[in-house]
């Protein structure tokens, strides 16, 4: 009887230093990172973060599979129990919860939820059919199971890599070229992931948001709002964010101008909320700008063989999207490129970048080299937008709650004439808090839907590029919409943008309008990805890049149509493609 008692608890104790190394691990993954480096200290330390995560959810699975089928006697065994699932509970519980670069418990609670849920259904069940007199019956019903689930994993690491050589009208990807060679990943983890989460998951994503009553209307001919409300309507006046850092969620909410009154209001700022009761409206306006106006309007009139000077030039700008995704994720874009470039009628023609190398994993170095020309930030380098400033009217639209030049392109003075990103920081896509960076469930990198005011966010977006463009019907205008859709671990809100994107695009006069399509990089955020394979590594470093030009652009510059069609297979990279020497657009 003792040896058999001190066998049991020693076995217990196991079982109990088993959950205890769960914790040791799950406390090491939420290592904060360095205060100065954040994003490189991530990028080296992300995949022992999340193989610590790994090893924390297997251990404390193997203590509740201990507590279930050791003979260990009723009470301990229920003793043990409780003990796995109450030392689990508050350890997820009590432990922070950010969602930041910094401090990112938010991502480990997520990805210790996924991990460790079907550990614990195959220990439960296992004790299930352990216990049962149809045992047998139960193997044959989960031997089947488990049959199906791997047909489906061998059916979509095929799939994950299929039509990975493609590109626009029937073109493939050589993977041999002169000086270069591309190496075809064996299976694409991203492309994996997003197909086992999409049919369920993404149905919960990208469901629409709940409409509100139009029950505000702008005036014809003014900028007079009314509504029809019983009682006082509230007007939220929203600021403009222009090379703020910080917390701009403060800084807009702070800065909200809040105006009770019945009857027609006087708009005077780009973006305001109206509000009836329980219900919200937002209302965008682009009035035009007369120092843009007085500034612009000097510019030498067109030669007589073309239609203007110099083309509008839109830049639609996804966020974490390879070029592969493009197709995966915006099938209706692309599908109507093909068909713009595929209609001999048609007054522009397409192009791809099909070698387009990223050259690091994350945003700024990206976007620094694409939109200054610079690979180390000066104090204050030039943007895209100002040095089109002389020719162009100029209008960004980012639908983050930040100063986009200012945090990734250290350019705190960047002009535009107009831009909209204070609607972004309501708290109703937002959130209330000053400090997560990347929430999980609402604002720019959400996992969920993106809704303000009944509309989803792209949509609002695209309301206000479509304004400015009528705005300055008699002016060349510099557009460019900045998205996050693909910049979320699920990858299956992208898919959104989709239909959006391609009326916005048919809406264009392409015989006036330049349109660059394009991402900085690939997929770098699924819980799949941690693992830096080398499927992971080069969607990461293959993002998307097509442009729209119009054919009497191409035709007044002799051989750019012939350049063009060469370099769709050559390696280039952010540097190769630098906007600011391509900006004789």
């Amino acid at each position: 009887m003792h040896m058999r008692r001190s066998r049991q608890f020693t076995l217990a104790a196991g079982a109990v230093l088993l959950t205890v190394a769960g914790q040791f691990f799950y406390l090491g993954s939420l290592a904060e990172a360095d205060p100065v480096e954040t994003e490189a200290w991530l990028k080296a330390n992300l995949p022992w973060l999340g193989l610590q995560v790994l090893l924390s959810t297997v251990c404390f699975a193997l203590g509740f599979a201990a507590a279930l089928f050791l003979p260990l006697g009723r009470r301990a065994s229920c003793a043990l129990l409780g003990w796995c699932l109450l030392s689990m509970l508050l350890l997820l519980g009590m432990t922070n919860h950010e969602a930041s670069q910094r401090m990112h418990g938010a991502y480990n609670f997520a990805g210790f939820v996924i991990l460790v849920t079907p550990q614990l259904l195959v220990v439960f069940a296992s004790r299930i059919c352990c216990g049962s007199k149809y045992s047998r019956h139960i193997a044959v019903i989960v031997a089947s199971v488990i049959f199906c689930i791997t047909a489906l994993v061998a059916r979509s690491v095929h799939h994950s890599t299929a039509g990975w050589e493609r590109g626009l009208f029937g073109t493939q990807l050589r993977l041999s070229n002169p000086g270069c060679t591309t190496v075809k990943p064996r299976i694409s983890l991203a492309h994996l992931w997003s197909d086992f989460v999409d049919p369920t998951f993404g149905r919960w994503s990208r469901r629409p948001c709940t409409a509100e009553p139009a029950f505000s209307r702008r005036w014809s001919g003014s900028e007079l709002i009314d509504a029809t409300c019983d009682d006082e309507t509230e007007f939220m006046l929203l600021p403009t964010l222009k090379g703020q850092l910080g917390s701009m969620i403060a800084y807009v909410q702070d800065r909200a101008v809040f105006v009770r009154r019945k009857g027609p209001f006087n708009l005077t700022t780009e973006a305001a909320v109206v509000t009836c009761g329980k219900h919200r409206n937002l209302h965008l306006r682009v009035p035009r700008d007369h120092d843009a106006v007085m500034r612009v309007s000097g510019r030498p009139p067109p030669k007589e063989d073309v239609p203007l000077a110099a083309p509008n030039i839109v830049v639609i700008f996804v966020d974490a999207l390879s070029r592969n995704d493009f197709f995966r994720k915006l099938p209706t874009t692309m599908h109507l490129l093909e068909n713009v470039h595929g209609d001999a009628n048609s007054p522009a023609d397409v192009f791809q970048l099909m070698l387009y190398h990223s050259l690091s994993f994350h945003t700024r170095p990206n976007t620094l080299a694409m939109f200054t020309g610079e690979a180390q930030p000066p104090d204050s380098p030039l943007t895209l937008w100002e040095l089109l400033r002389p020719r162009y009217v100029t209008a960004i639209v980012d639908n983050t709650c930040l100063e986009w030049s200012a945090k990734y392109l250290h350019n705190r003075s960047a002009v535009a004439d107009h831009r909209l990103n204070a609607p972004w920081c309501l708290p109703e896509y937002a959130g209330v808090s000053r400090d997560e960076q990347y929430p999980l469930l609402y604002g720019a990198w959400s996992v969920q839907r993106r809704c303000i005011a009944g509309r989803a966010v792209h949509e609002w977006a695209f309301e206000y590029g479509r304004r400015f463009i009528d705005a300055y019907p008699d002016l060349p205008k510099f557009l460019m919409l900045k998205f996050t859709e693909a910049h979320e671990p699920s990858y299956t809100v992208a898919n959104v943008l989709d239909t959006a994107l391609a009326q916005f695009l048919a809406t264009l006069d392409l015989n006036t309008t330049a349109v660059v399509l394009l991402s900085d990089h690939g997929y770098h955020m699924g819980l799949l990805n941690i693992m830096d394979t080398w499927g992971s590594i080069l969607e990461n470093h293959r993002p998307g890049w097509f442009m729209v030009l119009p054919k009497w652009w191409l035709a007044a510059r002799g051989d750019a149509e012939e350049n063009l069609r060469a370099n769709e297979q050559s390696l280039v990279t952010p540097f190769s493609t630098r906007i600011p020497e391509t900006s004789s657009l």
